[in-house]
C-alpha cells in the first residue's frame, strides 16, 4: 500500500534496524510490530537489549520491549525451516497499532489501487476476471469500502427519518477503472506467525456482480461486500 509520511519515518527506522541486525550473528527470523511513538532512541535501546539477551529468548512467542510496561515494540523470533541465515533477519514488520487520521487510510487505499491497475491492459469479462489483491491488516472494511465504492453520506430529514447513500468518489466509479477491475480482494492475517493463513474479503464492483460465483469457484472467499453494504469499524 502507499506509504504515508508516518510510514516513511517508520520504514527508515526499520531499515536502520535491519542493518544493525547484521551484527547479531544469530540465524533466525524476527517479526517486528512498532508502536506509533517508536523512535531512534527506542531502536538503539532495543538493539542493545537483543544483543545481550537473544540467546535466552524463546522462539515462536510474542515478546515485548521494554519487558515491563507499555510496549514500544512487540517481536517474535522464528528459526528458519530450511534456509541458513548468517544473522538476525527481519521476516515481517508493521504497526503495533494503526492510528487513523481522518480520510488518510481511505486515500491510501485509493492511491495504491490506482497504481496497481496499471498492470491490467484489458477489461474484465467472463473470460478475464481482473482482481487486485491487497494485504489489509492495517485497514478496516469501512476504509476499503469507502475507497472502492464511495464515501458514505448520512442524510437526516426534518421529519426525523434518516438514510444513507454514497458519494461518487469511489475507485469503481472512475470510468477508466470500472470496466477493468472486477473486485478488490482484502487479505488479513488470521494468526501472528511468520507464515499465516488469511481471511479473504471480496469488495465486488457492482457492474460485475454476476461474476461472484465464478470468483468463488477459484478463491475461497470468506466475506463479500457490495456498495449497498455498510461495514463498521472492527
Amino acid at each position: 500500500m502507499s506509504d504515508s509520511e508516518r510510514e516513511n519515518k517508520q520504514s527508515k527506522l526499520i531499515d536502520s534496524i535491519k542493518r544493525s541486525f547484521e551484527k547479531i550473528t544469530v540465524g533466525k527470523f524476527v517479526s517486528l510490530s512498532l508502536s506509533e511513538d517508536f523512535n531512534a532512541d527506542d531502536a538503539n535501546l532495543f538493539l542493545s537489549f537483543l544483543s545481550e539477551s537473544i540467546e535466552s529468548l524463546p522462539d515462536n512467542t510474542d515478546l515485548q520491549f521494554p519487558p515491563q510496561g507499555s510496549p514500544k515494540i512487540v517481536f517474535a523470533l522464528y528459526p528458519p525451516n530450511k534456509i541458513e541465515l548468517q544473522y538476525l533477519t527481519v521476516g515481517t514488520s508493521g504497526n503495533l497499532e494503526w492510528i487513523e487520521t481522518t480520510g488518510e487510510a481511505q486515500q491510501q487505499v485509493k492511491n495504491s489501487l490506482s497504481k496497481a491497475i496499471g498492470a491490467f491492459l484489458w477489461n474484465s469479462d467472463e473470460k478475464n476476471i481482473n482482481i487486485i489483491a491487497m494485504e489489509a491488516d492495517r485497514y478496516d472494511d469501512i476504509d476499503i469500502s469507502q475507497a472502492v465504492f464511495g464515501t458514505e453520506k448520512f442524510l437526516f430529514y426534518k421529519n426525523g427519518s434518516n438514510a444513507w447513500t454514497r458519494d461518487d468518489d469511489g475507485f469503481f466509479n472512475n470510468p477508466d477503472h470500472s470496466p477493468k477491475i472486477c473486485a478488490v480482494l482484502a487479505l488479513r492475517r488470521t494468526s501472528q506467525t511468520l507464515i499465516s493463513r488469511y481471511k479473504k474479503t471480496l469488495f465486488i464492483n457492482e457492474r460485475f456482480l454476476k461474476m461472484v460465483d465464478q470468483v468463488k469457484s477459484v478463491i475461497d472467499i470468506d466475506q463479500i461486500l457490495t456498495m449497498k453494504d455498510l461495514p463498521t469499524k472492527e
